[in-house]
């Protein structure tokens, strides 16, 4: 039986931000089972919540909506053709989010910058390099794009020149949305995570061929992926890697992308200084 559209009433909005907030960007359509009390749901998979409430409303024009029973299961069926992920939303995200600050006393300070940018297909990519092989410090490794806080600049300021030194892109302050948690590495780093928005196209990156070996255009189901958590002897804390492709990335950059992930994506405020480095990256 399939209840008609006066029968079943949930408020658009509500569903509109579910949809932004949990799906993020997807390139083909999907076909996402969305339940009335926004269970946690992926891509191609459903969460069931008892509810007495049936869906309905529109959320937007990336989407097409049925609504029915299942059994006794109320639902929804949301086809999402298209990129919700919108700088309001990134904003309203990090707002809400309380970023953990390490004093810096006795260690060095540094900026890394998630940089959401247009992908080319009316949706949104984030850059991530590759270091060179010939560089001294963890060569061919991925990277967010960001390095040392110089005398005299804030966090932020660093964020954005660095933005411009390796990958020649120009933003102003106003594009910084927010930070997530500073993370500390084994090497006596304190790395303050920014994001920022840009409407440039990704593809009109200049890499500086001294910094960044490859760019790579990580897409929102990207970022999106299960992270895997290691356990090793030498310490109490998990691995955390981030699967990216044929390769697992690990922390910092590991750490930041799924931090970003959970709050941008998610709307979780799950917290990174429990994950640890591998051993290689001791130093």
């Amino acid at each position: 039986m399939v209840q008609s559209r006066a029968d079943s009433q949930i408020a658009a909005d509500e569903l509109t931000a579910f949809v932004k907030a949990r799906i993020g960007s997807v390139k083909t359509p999907k076909e996402i089972l969305v339940w009335p009390d926004l269970p946690r749901s992926k891509l191609g998979k459903s969460s069931r919540t008892r509810s007495n409430r049936s869906c309905s409303g529109s959320s937007g024009r990336n989407a097409g909506i049925e609504r029915g029973f299942r059994g006794d299961w109320r639902y929804c069926r949301v086809m999402v053709n298209g990129h919700v992920l919108s700088r309001e939303l990134l904003a309203d995200a990090l707002a809400r989010f309380e970023p953990r600050i390490v004093d810096p006393t006795n260690r060095r300070s540094a900026a890394v910058v998630i940089a959401v940018m247009n992908d080319g297909a009316e949706g949104q990519a984030v850059p991530l390099t590759r270091r060179p092989s010939k560089m001294r410090a963890h060569p061919g490794q991925f990277a967010l794009p960001g390095g040392g806080v110089d005398p005299g600049e804030t966090g932020e300021d660093a964020a954005r020149r660095e933005l411009h030194e390796e990958l020649g892109l120009d933003v102003e302050p106003s594009a910084v949305l927010g930070r997530l948690d500073d993370y500390v590495t084994r090497s006596g780093y304190v790395i303050t995570p920014f994001v920022v928005w840009s409407d440039q196209p990704i593809t009109s990156l200049v890499p500086n061929r001294e910094e960044v070996a490859e760019v790579f255009s990580v897409a929102v189901p990207e970022i999106d992926a299960e992270p895997r958590f290691v356990e090793i002897p030498e310490s109490s804390k998990p691995v955390i890697q981030w699967p990216f492709r044929r390769h697992l990335v690990h922390a910092p950059t590991g750490a930041v992308v799924y931090q970003f992930r959970e709050v941008a994506l998610h709307g979780r405020h799950t917290r990174i200084d429990g994950f640890d480095q591998p051993v290689f990256a001791w130093r």
